[in-house]
Order: C-alpha cells, then structure tokens, then sequence
C-alpha cells in the first residue's frame, strides 16, 4: 500500500469519498503518517462520525489491499 498510496492520498480521499477535512499530522510534529483532528469546535457526536468515516475508509483501503495480495504474481 506504501508503495501506491502517499500519507496526503488518503487525507484526499478521507476527503471527497467521506466528506471528511483532516489536517496532516506532520505540520504540527507528529510522527509521519499521523491525522490531525480539532477537538475545540464540534460536538461530541462529530467526532463519533469522524471516526466512523475513518474507519469505512481503512476497511475500504484493506479490503483493497486483500484483493491485489490475492492476484497472482505477474509474469
């Protein structure tokens, strides 16, 4: 997945599949492949669904992973 997909790939895609704008930790020193969510200005519901829509993206990025792990090697 490393190798297809960059940290800002799935900020943009966590963005236009899940309507969901995260900032990209590193900006503000955290560890490289690390988000970035506010918790000063939503309500506690917010972030359930923020955290909801994270999760449909990883599934959507593993079960992605497990079809091209499952692909014969080519040739």
């Amino acid at each position: 997945m490393r190798k297809n997909f960059s940290d800002l790939d799935f900020l943009n895609n966590l963005a236009t599949k899940e309507g969901v704008v995260l900032m990209y930790g590193s900006g503000f020193e955290a560890p490289k492949g690390c988000v970035r969510i506010s918790l000063a200005n939503l309500n506690k519901d917010d972030y359930v669904e923020i955290a909801r829509r994270l999760g449909e993206l990883l599934d959507t990025y593993h079960t992605q992973y497990e079809q091209e792990r499952s692909l014969p090697a080519a040739a």
